[in-house]
């Protein structure tokens, strides 16, 4: 582990696949769930991060945050948050 940032050093990164926005039905909601879903290509009991970007921000903003720690064997799962009424 790199005292600078706590990253476990020597991971080997894996090429990650992504698809978006998966659309889920969501009613309640009042409009439906957009996610983009990033994966490493192989690996299996995969642990899966529901990544909420924040406010004011949208996942692609995260993408390489995201996409890091899918290369190094986590399934990423980021939703779009609806805009607040105003």
């Amino acid at each position: 582990m790199t005292a600078a940032t706590g990253i476990i050093s020597g991971l080997a990164a894996t090429p990650v696949v992504s698809a978006e926005p998966i659309v889920l039905p969501a009613r309640e909601r009042g409009d439906d769930l957009r996610v983009r879903v990033s994966a490493p290509v192989t690996g299996h009991d995969l642990l899966i991060i529901w990544f909420a970007h924040g406010f004011g921000s949208n996942p692609d903003g995260y993408a390489p945050l995201t996409d890091y720690w899918a290369a190094h064997g986590f399934v990423m799962i980021q939703a779009t948050h609806l805009a607040p009424e105003g």
